[in-house]
């Protein structure tokens, strides 16, 4: 069983596939990752379902990429 310990989220945890340290800087950035960087790589991306995307305050986007200006 891999330790995790939640009541310090920066503190050593542990890749849930190899068991190794994942880097703190890592969990800086990723806090909810439980993988470390080597494992992250050999995953899929996860998938998001569009269809549940809560995009009622997002930003009108024009033909040029670019939201318009205020």
């Amino acid at each position: 069983m891999v330790a995790s310990n939640s009541a310090h989220p920066l503190s050593a945890r542990n890749c849930i596939l190899c068991g190794r340290p994942i880097n703190p800087a890592r969990l800086e950035v990723l806090p909810d990752t439980t993988f470390c960087i080597d494992c992250a790589r050999t995953q899929p991306p996860p998938r998001i379902d569009i269809e549940k995307l809560d995009l009622s305050q997002a930003s009108p986007i024009t033909k040029n990429g670019f939201g318009p200006k205020d």
